[in-house]
């Protein structure tokens, strides 16, 4: 068995270094704690975890959690992952502590960590804001120990031991190759940003930009404005930039306000010039894309961010294991009217099915059926009617289950139907049926 010892020695260092690289106690330069962590993986160190766990039994712990109180849609989401989370964090002994503050209410939000400090959190789980004020509180805790693990919006990577949300840049590229698809070669590009100190935001517009030079034509033209993160302030100011400017084509809005812009973009009735794209899947956004006002949304998985920074660091404080890296990266699933309205589809197709199995099990079957004794059970031409009718039914029954499912951290897409050919396909089939 693999000792603390053992690692000590591998490592260069001394058993009270590792100890405290172990449980996160006192200061460590960060070199010699990865070169103490990376021993350990390579011997396969595992910590004592019944041990850590009647250690944590013996004291409070506590952890502290900031849900922003902006973009309820979008929060709600983040919210049903840290509650998750929190239970998570229960089943292994820890109590957690959430306070809403708005990242735009600077004082509140340091308050509140100056608060969490003085209760002697074991770790913390935040939503980054762009302030000198706020990183010097994140120093504070570095300093005392205190694990801080980031969520939707990033700090400075010295000031956190992990980010947890999608790769902002990446997802803006995304965006301007969604963009290139439904705008014409030689368009003029709205940019709607947050605000100009929202990094993830910045970000989004940077990989945009980035990806929208590199692409035919590049001399085409863009505008930044910033609606704020609010629906009000990005509808009056897109009202006003397209009022300026027709000839618009595309619309990228880097992050929450979108439902303000496709207002506008919806009572000028350009949709059909001026398409759009943009992030969240909340019911506002998804509404505005049914109607054919929003081509694209990048859905940002905020459930998963909620929950899997509440997990690690729970893992962290609890198993003493570290997250291999520094920004656990989420994947953003990209949603188009298609995706909306394929729930409904599963949902219509499962009825007609069931419609379908009714006339084969109870309706006419044929008049050409064989005797039992003449040819055996399974030669029946009514036996298989019935026998393909029954596996209708079970395909039919996992289809309506399927319409109605909901997966961890989606937002609930409501109905919306259209006439496919599988449909039109069942639908040809039981009027030949009932007709014959």
């Amino acid at each position: 068995m693999v000792t603390v010892e053992m690692v000590a020695k591998m490592a260069g260092v001394s058993r009270g270094t590792v100890d405290r690289v172990l449980h996160h106690r006192g200061e460590v330069k960060s070199e010699t704690a990865e070169r103490v962590r990376q021993v350990m993986r390579e011997l396969d160190f595992q910590p004592n975890t019944l041990g850590r766990a009647f250690s944590i039994a013996k004291k409070r712990n506590r952890i502290g959690i900031f849900l922003s109180a902006r973009e309820p849609d979008f929060q709600e989401q983040i919210k049903q992952g840290i509650e998750d989370g929190v239970a998570y964090a229960q089943q292994h002994g820890i109590e957690a502590v959430i306070e809403v503050v708005s990242p735009d209410d600077e004082l509140l939000y340091l308050q509140k960590i100056d608060e969490m400090i003085a209760s002697e959190v074991q770790g913390i789980v935040l939503r980054g804001i762009e302030s000198k004020a706020f990183d010097e509180r994140l120093q504070i805790l570095k300093n005392q120990g205190i694990p801080v693990f980031t969520y939707n919006q990033d700090v400075r990577p010295a000031l956190r031991n992990c980010y947890v949300g999608i790769d902002s840049c990446r997802a803006g590229k995304c965006a301007a190759l969604l963009m290139r698809q439904i705008s014409p070669p030689d368009g003029y590009a709205l940019i709607v940003g947050v605000t100009p100190q929202h990094k993830d935001s910045e970000k989004r517009i940077e990989g945009f930009l980035e990806q929208w030079g590199l692409a035919p034509k590049a001399s085409s033209g863009y505008r930044i404005i910033y609606g704020e993160g609010y629906h009000d302030v990005a509808y009056a100011r897109t009202r006003d930039a397209l009022n300026e400017m027709p000839n618009i084509t595309g619309i990228f809005v880097s992050g929450a306000g979108l439902s303000g812009v496709a207002q506008a973009v919806y009572e000028r009735g350009t949709a059909d010039v001026q398409k759009i794209v943009g992030f969240d899947a909340t019911q506002r956004n998804i509404t505005y894309m049914k109607n054919g006002t929003v081509q694209f949304l990048i859905d940002q998985s905020p459930y998963q961010q909620g929950y899997k920074a509440v997990q690690l660091l729970v893992d962290y404080l609890f198993e003493g294991r570290a997250p291999d890296v520094s920004c656990y990266y989420l994947d953003a699933h990209i949603k188009n009217a298609f995706k909306c309205i394929k729930k409904m589809n599963d949902f219509v197709l499962g009825i007609l099915m069931i419609l379908l199995s009714a006339f084969l099990v109870f309706g006419k079957i044929t008049e050409t059926e064989v005797k039992t004794g003449q040819g055996g059970f399974l030669v029946r031409s009514d036996v298989w009617l019935r026998m393909m009718g029954v596996f209708l039914v079970i395909v039919a029954v996992i289809l309506i289950i399927r319409s109605f499912g909901k997966k961890e951290g989606e937002e609930a897409e409501g109905f919306h139907f259209y006439l496919d050919s599988t449909v039109v396909a069942v639908i040809v089939s039981l009027i030949v049926y009932a007709l014959a």
